[in-house]
C-alpha cells in the first residue's frame, strides 16, 4: 500500500496569448484559472505520460469544484509565466490543489490560491473517492 509523503509540484511554463490581454494591457482575470489547468494538463502529459485517453478508459475525470484565488499583481502584456501547483489535502472524492502563478524568472508573484478538484466517475457523473492508484502521481512515497 502506498503511503503519501511530500506532494509533487506540478510545474510548467505558459505563454500568455495576445487574446488574453484586456484593454488595460494586462491579462484578464478569467484566464488565470485557465493557466493553472493548462499547466496541470501539460505536466500530466509531458512528465507523467498520462493522456486524456488514459483517464477516459478509466472512466474517470477531474472537475473544478471551487476556486479561491488571490490576485497579487497584474500580469502585464504578452510574456512567458511559470505556474506551479501541488495537492495539499485529499478528502474522499475531493482534493485541494495549492497554486502560484509567477513571472518566468519566478521572482514576481502574480497570483496564488487553492483549487478544489472533484474526482468524478464518467459513467455515473457522480463524485467518487480518489483511487489509490492516483496517489503516486500526486505525492512522493513517505520515507
Amino acid at each position: 500500500m502506498f503511503t503519501p509523503g511530500q506532494p509533487i509540484a506540478y510545474e510548467s511554463f505558459i505563454d500568455v496569448r495576445f487574446g488574453d490581454i484586456d484593454g488595460y494591457g494586462h491579462v484578464n482575470s478569467n484566464f488565470y484559472i485557465d493557466y493553472v489547468n493548462t499547466a496541470r494538463t501539460l505536466y500530466q502529459k509531458r512528465v507523467l505520460n498520462l493522456s486524456d485517453q488514459f483517464f477516459l478508459e478509466k472512466k474517470m475525470g477531474f472537475f473544478v469544484a471551487r476556486v479561491e484565488i488571490n490576485y497579487r499583481k497584474p500580469i502585464p502584456g504578452v510574456q512567458r509565466i511559470f505556474v506551479t501547483s501541488q495537492a495539499i489535502k485529499i478528502d474522499g472524492a475531493f482534493f485541494d490543489v495549492e497554486f502560484k502563478i509567477l513571472s518566468e524568472n519566478k521572482e514576481r508573484l502574480f497570483s496564488d490560491g487553492i483549487m478544489k478538484l472533484a474526482c468524478v466517475n464518467l459513467e455515473t457523473n457522480r463524485s467518487q473517492p480518489l483511487p489509490d492508484w492516483c496517489l503516486p502521481y500526486l505525492y512522493l512515497p513517505a520515507e
